[in-house]
């Protein structure tokens, strides 16, 4: 979490152990203010953390417009000093932001971004730091909105949108774009995922058996669809997947987010409110049913999917909500 004034936003973390939370604990400063405000937009630059099976976690933060940082907290609970990560195009510093993080399992952690393309970073288990990033963008193209999911087995999906960075006064959708990794070896080449129809807000899960499926909103259309695509183990994306359809008057307040359970399944979780689809593996999509309602405009459902249940996690008018669902 952060907290502290817009110039500075001091970054905390909390343990639990023992079914409890310890005090907070101050990792850092941020003086990168979240941009997108409450909602999907500000989604990719609040500080991330991430856990491995071993118990080790590392949490990653934007410390200013062109530097991150990490922290490495061992399974006994001791933080290891605070390593930085200057953002770089070429030699010359760049802008920095939409943060991404995830562990394979064996133990090695992933951190994604985008500066000046698309950019991937390692930290295998032992290492003192990650290591140099790569780009898994088309060099020289625009790229934002970065999303990555790392599966157990080591496949690595990163999907972006192919358009500059959204600004205050301007948001510019463009294709969705995908690559897809694997542990030890390089990143396939940049996929247009449906180069008829540009997209906006991707999001990206890995299951179990490697197989990587993306969402995003389309936006060729007065409707704003909710849509998806899933790449097999080993192959690439396929067609383009609906997942819902809202009326004109809602296309504004959808925020979506996905995640693979252990089975294999893939749940895309979205408001308004709080709806689910759920993507049995090799898909398509099924019919999305409506779980929950919340009062007024909601955020981006926080998701976390098990073998057989997810629960989900919301800002709505008047408080926060959670709903679980079985699967």
């Amino acid at each position: 979490m952060s907290r502290g004034p817009a110039s500075r936003w001091n970054v905390f973390a909390a343990v639990r152990s023992h079914g409890r939370f310890g005090p907070a604990r101050r990792l850092g400063v941020s003086r990168a203010y979240p941009y997108g405000g409450s909602g999907a937009g500000a989604e990719g630059d609040s500080p991330k953390v991430a856990v491995d099976r071993s118990g080790n976690a590392i949490f990653l933060w934007r410390r200013d417009d062109s530097s991150l940082q990490a922290v490495r907290m061992t399974a006994r609970g001791r933080f290891e000093p605070v390593r930085t990560i200057i953002a770089r195009s070429g030699k010359d510093p760049t802008g920095a932001s939409d943060i991404s993080l995830g562990f394979d399992g064996r133990g090695t952690a992933y951190a994604a971004w985008a500066s000046a393309g698309v950019r991937v970073a390692a930290w295998p288990r032992g290492a003192s730091r990650f290591g140099v990033p790569r780009i898994v963008s088309t060099q020289g193209q625009p790229a934002s909105q970065p999303r990555m999911a790392v599966g157990a087995s080591g496949t690595i999906a990163v999907a972006w949108r192919h358009s500059p960075a959204d600004d205050p006064a301007e948001a510019s959708p463009g294709p969705i774009e995908a690559a897809i990794g694997h542990r030890g070896a390089g990143f396939s080449p940049p996929q247009s995922l449906d180069p008829a129809c540009n997209g906006t807000h991707p999001d990206v899960a890995v299951a179990g058996a490697g197989e990587a499926i993306v969402i995003w909103l389309e936006t060729c259309g007065a409707e704003r669809p909710l849509v998806g695509a899933g790449a097999p183990p080993g192959g690439s994306f396929g067609p383009v997947e609906p997942i819902y359809s809202g009326p004109p008057d809602l296309s504004g307040a959808i925020y979506a987010t996905v995640a693979a359970g252990g089975s294999g399944q893939a749940l895309a979780a979205f408001s308004p409110g709080f709806s689910a689809s759920v993507r049995s593996p090799g898909g398509p999509f099924g019919s999305p049913r409506r779980i929950a309602d919340s009062p007024g405009y909601a955020t981006t459902p926080r998701l976390a999917a098990g073998r057989r249940l997810a629960v989900a996690a919301w800002q709505g008018k008047g408080g926060f909500f959670y709903s679980t669902l079985r699967f």
